[in-house]
């Protein structure tokens, strides 16, 4: 097969939750799914046309599970929409943060953290800087203090 026509069954798998997969391009390993509960809930959740959304399968996942936060780990390696980065940095940022950890968290490189996603939150007030300093050495961000 070519390459191609093998990239699309192998996404297909993932979509029709037969594969999950783990990275990104050349990387990106593919695993088989476990038929776990959580899985399984997830695949309920998702649109049989289409590859679910982070939102439903945060729904989906059990709240008390000791593998969610895995989950939602794997749910922020894909491509994100500006509402749901959104959310994401605003839960994960109720302390201080770098914006290397906040890169890490949402599995995207440091530049493109700083440079697309800080700025917008910022402009919106979601998130504030710890330093006046834009370009402070120790700069860190937090989900904006609504008082």
């Amino acid at each position: 097969m070519h390459p191609a026509d093998i990239t699309k069954v192998l996404q297909k798998l993932r979509r029709d939750g037969l594969l999950i997969a783990e990275g990104r391009g050349r990387g990106c390993v593919y695993h088989l799914n476990d038929g776990g509960e959580a899985s399984e809930q997830m695949m309920q959740a998702a649109p049989s046309n289409n590859a679910s959304s982070e939102a439903q399968m945060m729904q989906a996942m059990p709240s008390n599970d000791a593998s969610s936060e895995e989950q939602m780990m794997q749910a922020t390696k894909r491509k994100l929409s500006a509402q749901e980065t959104e959310r994401l940095v605003c839960c994960f940022c109720t302390e201080w943060r770098t914006a290397q950890e906040i890169a890490d968290y949402l599995h995207r490189t440091k530049d493109h953290v700083r440079n697309v996603i800080l700025p917008r939150l910022l402009k919106q007030g979601v998130l504030e800087q710890r330093f006046s300093v834009k370009r402070h050495p120790n700069q860190q961000y937090r989900a904006g203090r609504e008082e």
